[in-house]
């Protein structure tokens, strides 16, 4: 492995080795984290252990998913056996429009179905996570003085009565407890650790930057990506089928992946047309993380909000993902907000083998898409309070008013702090 200067950042010209070293360390990690929580995880295409840098997407070994009208004839296809069971025993609860199959060898169950009955209509159990080709953000936390970066709304009642789901990785007791701006936030327990591995802290310092846009909203973090900050889209969409249940206006998720062989993930398209679909609720999503066109799945799918990130100077930053299905822009870089004190050990190029930093304010700075999507989500929720509108009527506002700045941006629809009072 290369030596490299840790100022080093992967996105700009000349950077591809350490963008493909980085590529590689963050996919022998994920792999490893789901294979301790007892999951079969395949590599498509399969490759030894010195050339992950070439694999296009993990999924589950043992399962494939379906439609719900096509299941019955990709069992028989499959040689199955009939059920009327939508799921095999052990499997995740299933959802309205999704069915989940267990086989002996998904690789070999997608190509026989794609031969016999068609292409697309079985799909890989993908795995989902918190901002992909980075399979995380845009770079590793570094310790902070002072903040929080974006400073917190002068407006603090605003999301008052506004419910807001985060999907990422949990809440850490310890930390919302240091803070003024995330008091009350509650939510699930972030797993240890040696579960969640480097993404520690994600879930809390994204609903940090959320708080700081809508200081009254009403936030529960959810644990959606305890498996080194990702899942199988098989366990994720029942999982946020249980967020929508419990009646939030907002879902804030920074998290996707590129889509396993062009085809959409099947598990998020049935969450949105038999739950989401002509709801109130709005999803927010981060564009990812890997300096391209994409598509980045759920955020280019075209029915969640998908978010780019800026640079703390207000220009597109160069890791972000972009295109024409990135319906806003707002700051992703440099953000400093809540983050667990303590060693930190970098585990990804360009920062690996460098002295491990000790977190001691409480603090961090970290950039992504990761972090601007919390931000719009937060603005949306402070157009709410303010205005009286519901979610989708707060995010047609702040979206024509980021569309009348395009011209001063590049053509970039942005939105700044202060946009939702």
């Amino acid at each position: 492995m290369n030596a490299y200067d840790p100022r080093d950042k992967w996105w700009e010209p000349g950077k591809e080795q350490l963008r493909r070293e980085r590529y590689a360390e963050q996919i022998r990690l994920i792999r490893e984290a789901l294979r301790n929580s007892g999951k079969q995880v395949g590599l498509s295409p399969w490759v030894d252990e010195d050339h992950l840098d070439e694999v296009e997407f993990l999924y589950r070994a043992d399962t494939v998913l379906t439609s719900d009208a096509d299941a019955s004839r990709v069992r028989q296809g499959l040689g199955l056996t009939p059920t009327e069971d939508k799921h095999d025993e052990g499997l995740p609860d299933p959802i309205n429009g999704l069915t989940v199959l267990r086989v002996p060898d998904a690789s070999q169950a997608v190509e026989q179905v794609d031969r016999a009955i068609g292409k697309g209509v079985v799909r890989y159990d993908t795995v989902v996570h918190v901002s992909p080709y980075s399979f995380c953000p845009a770079t590793e936390p570094e310790p902070a003085r002072k903040g929080p970066e974006p400073k917190p709304n002068s407006n603090g009642g605003a999301g008052l009565g506004v419910r807001v789901a985060v999907a990422d990785t949990g809440r850490i007791e310890a930390v919302v407890n240091q803070h003024s701006w995330l008091a009350d936030v509650t939510g699930d327990p972030e797993p240890p650790p040696t579960q969640v591995g480097h993404y520690r802290g994600h879930g809390t310092f994204a609903a940090g930057v959320l708080r700081t846009m809508a200081p009254k909203t009403d936030v529960r973090i959810w644990s959606l990506f305890p498996h080194g900050g990702g899942d199988f889209e098989s366990e994720l969409a029942p999982k946020l089928v249980d967020v929508f249940l419990s009646r939030v206006d907002i879902i804030s998720m920074s998290a996707g992946v590129t889509p396993a062989n062009g085809h959409s993930l099947l598990g998020l398209q049935a969450f949105y047309e038999n739950y989401l679909k002509g709801s109130n609720t709005l999803l927010v999503c981060a564009a990812g993380n890997d300096g391209n066109q994409g598509p980045f799945e759920p955020a280019s799918q075209g029915w969640p909000v998908a978010v780019g990130a800026l640079d703390a100077k207000g220009k597109q930053a160069g890791y972000s993902n972009y295109g024409a299905w990135v319906d806003v822009w707002a700051r992703g870089s440099e953000m400093i907000n809540a983050y667990p004190n303590g060693p930190y050990t970098s585990k990804e190029p360009p920062r690996k083998g460098q002295p491990e930093a000790v977190f001691t304010s409480g603090l961090a700075s970290w950039s992504g898409t990761s972090f601007a999507t919390p931000l719009v989500a937060g603005l949306i929720a402070a157009r709410m309070s303010t205005y009286g509108e519901n979610a989708r009527q707060a995010w047609a506002a702040l979206s024509a008013k980021a569309a009348a700045r395009a011209a001063a941006n590049g053509g970039l629809w942005v939105l700044e702090p202060g946009d939702g009072d």
